[in-house]
C-alpha cells in the first residue's frame, strides 16, 4: 500500500508541473502541501485537470491549412488529410470581454485540459433594459452611435482578436458565432425596430435591409478589419476552424406566432408567401387543384386569391396525427394542405438566406466550414441548414435551468447516456455546441 501512495504522489507530481501564472506566483497561502494546481482559493481558474493534456495538441492551430468538409461528412484538415476532432467550451458575452491577462490564464486552463477549440458566443448580446442590464459588446453603442448597430466597439473588438491569438498559440482553433442577439435600432434604417425583440427575429431571415446589414457586420468583422495580432483578418485565418452565421433564430422557432409580426414586416412577409405561391402554382385556379381534399372540401376561403394577392398564411399547430380531422370542415387555415405549402415556403426563406451569407463569406476567399444553429426538433427546420450549409451544429441541453427570484439550483446532476459525439444526420458532420449539465431546483 506504502509503494502504491508513493507511486501516485510521484506521478501527480510530474504530471502537474505547468501549473498556471497567477497561482504560480501566489502570495496567499504558504502552505507547501496543499494541492495548489487543483485548489480554486489559489486563482480564479484552477487547472482543469490533474494532468497536463496539453501534449494533444498541435501549436499553432491552422498549421495544417483550413478545416474541411470530406465527401463522408467528416472534418479533415486542408494539407494533411488527417481528420480533425474537437472538444473544447463555449465562452459568451461578457465573459470575452475580460482583461488581455485572464485571457491569457483561461486558454492555458483550457490547453492544460486538452480543449483544442473555443467557441466564442454572443458577442453583439447588449442584454436589454427589460432584461435590467445592458454590457459592452461588439457594437459600439457609444456617442455619436448609440442610435445605429453598425459599428464595432473596439476595445471589445480587441478582446475577440486576443481571444483568437492566444488560443492560436497554444494550438487551440476558434468556432465563431456571427449573430446571436443583435438589437437592430432606427439609425440602421430599420422602420418600428424600437418594437423588436432583442436579435430582430423573426425579421432578419426575410427583410432585406436586414439581411444587408448582416452582410457589412460579416464583412466588417471579419476581412476588413485586420487582427493585430495574428496580422490577418479573422475571416483567412485557418484558425477559425468554422462560422455560425447565426445562432438559434429560425422561423420555427416561433412558427406559431407569425402572425404577430409587426407591420411593415407582416405585409412584407405576405406578399412574399403570394409570391411563392405564384411562382409554384401560377394561378388561382391550380392553386384550388391541390388544395382540395378528395373528398371535394376546398381548403381556399372564397375571399383568397392569388390574382388579388390576397392568400392567408396558414396557422401552424402541432398536433399528434391522431388528432387531424382530415375531415373538418371549419378549419381551413389549419389543414395539412394549407400548412404543407406554409412551411415549404418558410424553408425557402431560410435556404435562400443562408445561401445569400455563403455566396458572400465565398466571395471574400474564406473557405471556412459555415452553418446556422436552428430548432432541431423540426427536421424542416434542419433540413434547411443540411441542404445549403457545410455542417449542422446543434444547441443541446441537459435540464435547461429556469432561473426563479430565491431559488438555487439542488439536487445532483441529470444525465444523459446517449453518445452523441458519434452523431451524424444524411452524411452531414454534426457539431455539438452547447451540452448544459443542469441542476433541478427544489420548490
Amino acid at each position: 500500500m506504502k509503494i502504491f501512495i508513493l507511486s501516485v504522489l510521484l506521478l501527480t507530481s510530474l504530471f502537474a508541473q505547468n501549473i498556471t501564472h497567477e497561482r504560480k506566483n501566489s502570495q496567499k497561502f504558504k502552505d507547501t502541501l496543499c494541492v495548489r494546481w487543483l485548489d480554486p482559493r489559489f486563482g480564479e481558474f484552477p487547472d482543469a485537470s490533474l494532468v497536463d493534456f496539453s501534449f494533444l495538441l498541435n501549436p499553432p492551430s491552422g498549421q495544417f491549412g483550413f478545416v474541411k468538409v470530406g465527401g463522408d461528412g467528416h472534418f479533415y484538415f486542408e494539407k494533411t488529410g488527417k481528420r480533425a476532432r474537437f472538444w473544447g467550451v463555449t465562452i459568451a458575452g461578457s465573459h470575452v470581454d475580460i482583461p488581455k491577462e485572464k485571457i491569457e490564464t483561461v486558454v492555458e486552463v483550457l490547453a492544460r485540459a486538452g480543449c483544442n477549440i473555443i467557441r466564442l458566443h454572443e458577442l453583439d448580446n447588449r442584454g436589454g433594459e427589460k432584461f435590467g442590464i445592458v454590457r459592452r459588446n461588439i457594437i459600439d453603442e457609444s456617442y455619436p452611435n448609440e442610435n445605429n448597430s453598425r459599428n464595432l466597439e473596439r476595445e471589445y473588438l480587441d478582446r475577440v482578436d486576443y481571444w483568437i491569438y492566444q488560443a492560436q498559440k497554444r494550438g487551440i482553433y476558434i468556432y465563431l458565432v456571427l449573430r446571436a442577439y443583435r438589437t437592430f435600432k432606427v439609425g440602421d434604417g430599420i422602420e418600428n425596430a424600437s418594437k423588436m425583440e432583442r436579435k430582430g427575429s423573426p425579421y432578419g431571415l426575410f427583410d432585406e435591409r436586414m439581411i444587408e446589414l448582416q452582410k457589412e457586420f460579416i464583412d466588417n468583422l471579419l476581412f476588413k478589419h485586420v487582427n493585430p495580432y495574428t496580422g490577418i483578418p479573422n475571416g483567412l485565418n485557418p484558425a477559425i476552424a468554422m462560422i455560425e452565421l447565426i445562432n438559434e433564430d429560425s422561423f420555427f422557432f416561433q412558427y406559431d406566432k407569425l402572425d404577430e409580426m409587426i407591420e411593415p414586416y407582416k405585409t412584407k412577409f405576405l406578399n412574399l408567401w403570394v409570391q411563392f405561391l405564384r411562382e409554384k402554382y401560377v394561378n388561382t385556379e391550380n392553386l384550388k387543384k391541390v388544395w382540395t381534399t378528395k373528398d371535394g372540401f376546398l381548403v381556399l376561403n372564397e375571399d383568397e386569391s392569388i390574382e388579388e394577392n390576397k392568400i392567408y398564411f396558414p396557422k401552424l399547430k402541432l398536433r399528434k396525427f391522431n388528432e387531424v380531422d382530415f375531415d373538418g370542415r371549419d378549419w381551413t387555415m389549419e389543414h395539412p394542405l394549407r400548412q404543407k405549402d406554409g412551411v415549404e415556403f418558410l424553408m425557402s426563406l431560410q435556404i435562400k438566406l443562408f445561401r445569400n451569407l455563403k455566396e458572400f463569406i465565398r466571395s471574400k476567399g474564406c473557405p471556412i466550414p459555415l452553418t446556422a444553429t436552428v430548432n432541431s426538433e423540426f427536421i424542416n427546420d434542419t433540413y434547411t441548414v443540411a441542404s445549403e450549409l457545410d455542417f449542422i451544429g446543434q444547441n443541446m441541453y441537459m435540464d435547461h435551468p429556469f432561473f426563479e427570484h430565491g431559488l438555487d439550483w439542488v439536487g445532483v446532476p441529470f444525465s444523459e447516456m446517449k453518445i452523441i459525439l458519434k452523431e451524424m444526420i444524411d452524411g452531414v458532420s454534426l457539431f455539438i455546441q452547447v451540452f448544459m449539465l443542469g441542476r433541478k431546483s427544489q420548490l
